[in-house]
């Protein structure tokens, strides 16, 4: 089971205190998604993962953390509309607005992550068109180096490029790639498979076996 505290918390950005509810541990059951989503019951604390200020409204999953130097970025247009995007869910907005935090500080590779978060919460609220522009917002963002020595991010990208409708570069990736583990390559092949019949539905790991 997941356990949860209350806490206070004061914002890295303008100082405010608030409280918030934190995750104290929890645990996972089952297969993942081939994008990795973990099972539950860690599945749904994805809320726990970033916390909003309600004062300021900066977004961060560490926010005591100094966030000064965001100060006059969250008060932007495209900060506070998420870039002119509507999402069904508040949870999607917040990871969205997250992504673009973690742009603007240099760090691509857990806006990358971040994408992915807000896409999940996209298909939480049956979000067909954020869960797709979120995905595409991550794909742009993948490269050798995030991927280097770690096949299981292939793969998380291939069924990114999946979901997105970008079956033509999933089944490239697939076939480009070779994976050394038996679990892995059939992975692939189920993905390479799903591609060729333009299906962008949710499966998890246990589906290939």
């Amino acid at each position: 089971m997941s356990t949860f505290t209350n806490v206070k918390i004061k914002c890295g950005l303008c100082g405010h205190t608030f409280n918030s509810v934190s995750l104290m541990s929890t645990n996972a059951f089952g297969s993942p998604d081939l994008d990795l989503r973990p099972p539950e019951m860690k599945r749904s604390t994805m809320p726990m993962w970033i916390k909003i200020c309600p004062n300021c409204g900066y977004v961060h999953s560490d926010i005591e953390n100094d966030g000064e130097r965001f100060a006059d970025y969250i008060k932007t247009a495209d900060y506070l509309s998420c870039e002119g995007h509507s999402f069904e869910s508040k949870l999607s907005e917040n990871f969205y607005k997250y992504a673009l935090i973690l742009l603007k500080d240099s760090c691509p590779n857990e806006a990358y992550n971040a994408f992915l978060h807000a896409a999940w919460a996209c298909d939480d609220a049956c979000d067909f068109d954020g869960a797709v522009l979120c995905r595409e917002k991550a794909i742009a963002l993948g490269n050798k180096e995030l991927f280097k020595d770690n096949p299981n991010l292939i793969l998380r990208h291939i069924d990114l490029l999946r979901r997105a409708g970008k079956f033509s570069e999933a089944i490239a990736l697939c076939e480009s790639t070779e994976f050394k583990d038996k679990l892995m390559q059939k992975i692939a092949s189920f993905q390479k498979k799903l591609s060729e019949n333009n299906d962008t539905g949710c499966y998890r790991v246990e589906d290939c076996k």
